[in-house]
C-alpha cells in the first residue's frame, strides 16, 4: 500500500506545486511592489467621475484589487500628481491637458488612449425664463438679467473651451464682465440644476446628469470645429504596477466604447454624436491626438 501512496504523491505533487506557482505569479501580476495589495490610484475630472467610479467597482469585483478614484479639475490633478509623485492613471477632460502631462513627463505617451469625444453646448434650466436658441443670444439675455456661467478657464478644460467658443462666436467682449465663473464643471452643473444660474456653457454630457432639470442647445458644427475635444487616459510615470494600470485602461476603454450614447450621452466615436444631436459633426476639426 505504501508503494501506491508513493506513486500517487509523485503524480499529485508536481501538479500542486505548479498550481501554487501559477497562483503566486497571478497575484504578483495584480499586486503592488510597495506592499499595497493591488491598489490603483485613478485621477479623473468631475465630468467623467460617474462612469469611472462605476467601472472601478466592476474592476475591483473582478480582480480583487482596490481602486482609489480621486476627483478634481484636471489642472489641479496635474499639480497633485507632480507634487505628490503618487498616482497610477490620469484621465484628462480634454486633449490639451493630456498633451501637457506628456510634455512634462508625467504620463507615458505610448499608454494614452481616447475614451470619449466631447463637445460644448449651451444648457439652461428648464424653469428659467431665459431660453436661448443659439450662443449668439447670450449677450442679449445677459443684458436682460440672465446669469450665465462657465467653469474657470485657468483650471478647467471646459472653462477654456467655453472661453474659446465665446471668442470665436464674437460674444465674449460683451459677456466678459457679466460671466459667473466657478471652479469646475461639477460646480457649474450643480448650480445650474438648482436654478442658481440660468444658462451655462458646458460639455454636452452634463445634460445627462440632470435630464429632468436641464435643456440643451446644440451648436452648429462650424462654431465648435477646432474647439471640440476628446478625453484621454494614460499611465503615469509614478505607476507602481504598470501591468495592472494597463489592464485597467484596456478594459475601461472597451467599457467606454460600449456605452449607449442615447442613454448616457457618452460618445466614443464622432459619428455617434448624430444619434443624439441634430447636426452631423463628422466633418468638424478635432485634435490629432483624439484619433488614438
Amino acid at each position: 500500500m505504501d508503494k501506491y501512496i508513493v506513486v500517487l504523491l509523485s503524480i499529485i505533487l508536481p501538479g500542486a506545486i505548479g498550481l501554487l506557482g501559477l497562483i503566486g505569479l497571478t497575484r504578483g501580476l495584480y499586486s503592488s511592489s510597495s506592499g499595497v495589495n493591488g491598489e490603483l490610484i485613478v485621477y479623473t475630472p468631475p465630468v467623467l467621475a460617474k462612469i469611472v467610479e462605476e467601472f472601478s467597482g466592476f474592476f475591483e469585483e473582478r480582480y480583487g484589487v482596490r481602486v482609489n478614484v480621486v476627483v478634481d479639475s484636471t489642472g489641479r490633478l496635474l499639480t497633485r500628481l507632480e507634487t505628490t509623485m503618487q498616482g497610477d492613471i490620469l484621465i484628462t477632460a480634454d486633449h490639451y491637458f493630456m498633451e501637457e502631462a506628456v510634455k512634462r513627463g508625467l504620463v507615458d505617451p505610448e499608454s494614452t488612449r481616447r475614451i470619449s469625444i466631447i463637445v460644448p453646448v449651451v444648457l439652461f434650466h428648464r424653469d428659467s425664463s431665459f431660453k436661448p436658441l443659439d450662443i449668439r443670444d447670450l449677450p442679449r439675455l445677459s443684458m436682460e438679467g440672465a446669469k450665465i456661467a462657465i467653469a474657470d478657464p485657468k483650471a478647467s478644460p471646459f472653462g477654456r473651451m467655453a472661453y474659446n467658443l465665446l471668442v470665436k462666436t464674437s460674444v465674449y467682449s460683451v459677456l466678459e464682465n457679466r460671466l459667473y465663473v466657478y471652479s469646475d464643471v461639477g460646480v457649474v452643473a450643480r448650480y445650474l440644476s438648482l436654478g442658481e444660474v440660468d444658462i451655462a456653457i458646458l460639455p454636452h454630457i452634463v445634460k445627462y446628469w440632470y435630464p429632468s432639470e436641464l435643456e440643451i442647445v446644440w451648436l452648429k458644427p462650424e462654431d465648435i470645429s477646432g474647439i471640440a475635444s476628446c478625453q484621454l487616459i494614460g499611465i503615469t510615470r509614478y505607476a507602481v504596477n504598470k501591468g495592472l494600470a494597463g489592464l485597467f485602461i484596456e478594459e475601461f476603454t472597451r467599457y467606454a466604447s460600449s456605452l449607449d450614447p442615447v442613454r448616457t450621452g457618452f460618445v466614443y466615436n464622432i459619428s455617434d454624436l448624430s444619434k443624439i444631436a441634430p447636426y452631423d459633426y463628422r466633418g468638424i476639426e478635432l485634435p490629432v491626438v483624439c484619433s488614438l
